[in-house]
């Protein structure tokens, strides 16, 4: 796993420097925004898929992680986030279960299974439509909705990875909570109300790993004993940093960043 994690940040510094002096793209972009639904159960539904039949009460009941991906064959990035997720699946499979169904209501299954196997895709698609699904797609595509193993809807997650050390980042954070320390930390207004949909980065020497505030203004951070700075590495619309925008952060302690309102 460390051989991989290395190759694997290597792969994104490499793709960081691609985008540098390019146009911004929702790959170099802050790519996750979580909406207020986290922690209600989600409803259970049952879809056919490229991998025959997919359940998420069956889903969750076999493995601690669920993530189900929004996205349609006309979405390029889609495709490139697929890319990204194809390359660590493999050595998560048996504890991440993934699906990916499309909220397109042209993309028929035999477009859906041409499309996988062309890119040799051996992650479940299918379609999303009539399972209510389509409401979290409603800012776009690529969305991830990322169910814990009690089947609450945890995170909803806007945009594609920028590269396949986020998936890895990702699937750590939610594997491994619980058995590690507790990082803490809140984007506040200068009424010191909770501001969410700020994206916090909880650092070590080699390694980012992106939070987004919930409902509260709170992202809490699972981790092992180590150095960790927090950043502050995007803020909702309409808001800008008062101040700090990375500080030292201590298991069992807050991390406060305080945001002002800016004018339209």
């Amino acid at each position: 796993m460390k051989k991989m994690l290395a190759g694997l940040f290597a792969a994104a510094l490499l793709l960081s420097c691609f985008g540098c002096g390019g146009q911004k793209t929702e790959e170099t972009a802050p790519v996750t925004e979580q909406s207020e639904v986290a922690a209600n159960a989600m409803p259970d539904f049952t879809v056919q898929t490229t991998a025959g039949e997919f359940s998420l009460s069956e889903a969750v009941q076999s493995h601690p992680l669920t993530v189900i991906k929004l996205w349609a064959t006309w979405c390029g990035y889609c495709g490139m986030d697929f890319e990204n997720l194809k390359q660590v699946w493999p050595d998560y499979k048996d504890r991440v279960a993934v699906v990916a169904l499309s909220i397109e209501p042209t993309d028929t299954p035999e477009k859906i299974e041409a499309y996988a196997k062309e890119r040799g895709y051996e992650i479940p698609m299918g379609s999303a439509v009539g399972t209510g699904l389509e409401q979290y797609a409603s800012q776009g595509v690529p969305v991830s909705l990322i169910v814990n193993a009690k089947g609450e809807l945890a995170d909803v997650q806007i945009g594609a990875k920028a590269s396949p050390l986020e998936f890895v980042s990702l699937f750590d954070s939610y594997l491994n909570a619980g058995d590690g320390l507790s990082f803490e930390a809140v984007c506040v207004d200068e009424n010191g109300a909770g501001v969410p949909g700020c994206t916090l980065t909880f650092c070590t020497d080699a390694l980012c790993i992106p939070v987004q505030t919930d409902a509260n203004g709170r992202a809490v951070f699972e981790g092992e004993e180590a150095a960790y700075t927090v950043k502050l590495a995007g803020l909702p619309e309409g808001y800008a940093a008062k101040g700090e925008t990375e500080q030292p952060a201590g298991a069992g302690q807050t991390v406060t960043f305080v945001l002002t309102g800016t004018t339209q």
